[in-house]
């Protein structure tokens, strides 16, 4: 679904829970108490008045610029560790319901190009490659995004399609780094955290699963009436104790991508071999363990599959 129904899905959800909700603030500073620990946020409402709200923890879900990161001294962009992508909406494409496509085309390596189906005729696409390798060779994903359109496997498919948008540019911060996730009275979610997957570029499962562990941990914290980083290290290693190792995993197959030879002979045998096709699709669907991937054995196997 299209991220703007999807946001107010959740948005429905938290209305129904019966929290109070502040809409159309933003948050430009944390509040700190006497021993230096977070204990609220500062924000500037609708009306340009700056407000504060104090809390025992603060959650910051506020994406891959989050202030709370900021503001607490554990935002670092790091090129190496970052991937910048690039969507645009169309409606009418020739697609596949139900079929999400990933191609890595000459034009967009060392990266790839997404054809992702929406609901009612609308199409989700987009490249994405990491900011080091786009700030060294100076790449234009505009650019980029346009050649993929326009190459021979897609460009009739998208003969007649509207497009719905401008491309529109997003920053991931990927988790091939660990980066700290909490601190005295605070924990960051998601993007804030860097929980991005830096194979697929997936981030919505990690946030949703990083806010699950993130409310649980608050919760005992506030139980305990200790919301110090000590008793709110429980979220950082709970949380790397379950996405450490797919991060990992997901860092080194993006390395392996990036070396055109070896992604050339996979995307190959998975072409012209039904059998290996279905094995790497299931692998990239999570149905067998990607740490597959990364393992030698794995490309004896699909040499002989």
């Amino acid at each position: 679904m299209k991220r703007y129904d999807f946001d107010s899905f959740l948005l429905d959800k938290v209305k129904q829970s019966g929290v109070e909700l502040r809409e159309g603030y933003k948050v430009v500073d944390v509040v700190r108490d006497e021993w230096d620990a977070v204990c609220g946020v500062r924000a500037v409402s609708p009306a340009n008045q700056t407000e504060t709200f104090h809390s025992p923890v603060v959650l910051g879900a506020d994406g891959f610029n989050s202030i709370i990161a900021r503001r607490c001294g554990l935002y670092r962009h790091e090129p190496a560790h970052w991937v910048v992508a690039l969507r645009q909406y169309f409606h009418g494409g020739i697609v596949q319901p139900g079929e999400i496509e990933i191609h890595f085309f000459e034009e967009t390596q060392p990266g790839y190009f997404w054809i992702f189906p929406l609901a009612d005729g609308w199409v989700n696409v987009g490249v994405g490659m990491l900011h080091q390798t786009i700030r060294k060779k100076k790449i234009d994903l505009k650019d980029v995004l346009k050649k993929a359109l326009d190459n021979p496997m897609i460009r009739e498919r998208f003969r007649d399609a509207r497009a719905m948008e401008k491309p529109r540019g997003w920053n991931l911060p990927l988790g091939s780094k660990r980066r700290p996730a909490h601190g005295d009275g605070f924990m960051l979610l998601g993007d804030a955290a860097g929980l991005i997957d830096p194979f697929s570029g997936e981030g919505i499962g990690n946030a949703l699963f990083s806010a699950k562990l993130a409310v649980e941990t608050a919760y005992k914290a506030l139980l305990r009436r200790d919301c110090s980083a000590e008793s709110l290290r429980e979220y950082e290693q709970r949380l790397w104790r379950k996405l450490g190792n797919e991060l990992s995993t997901s860092a080194k197959l993006q390395k392996i991508g990036r070396i055109t030879p070896l992604l050339d002979f996979v995307i190959g045998r998975a072409e012209n071999n039904p059998r290996a096709g279905r094995l790497l699709t299931a692998m990239m669907r999570n149905d067998i363990p990607k740490k597959e991937l990364s393992n030698p054995l794995f490309y004896m196997k699909l040499l002989f599959t």
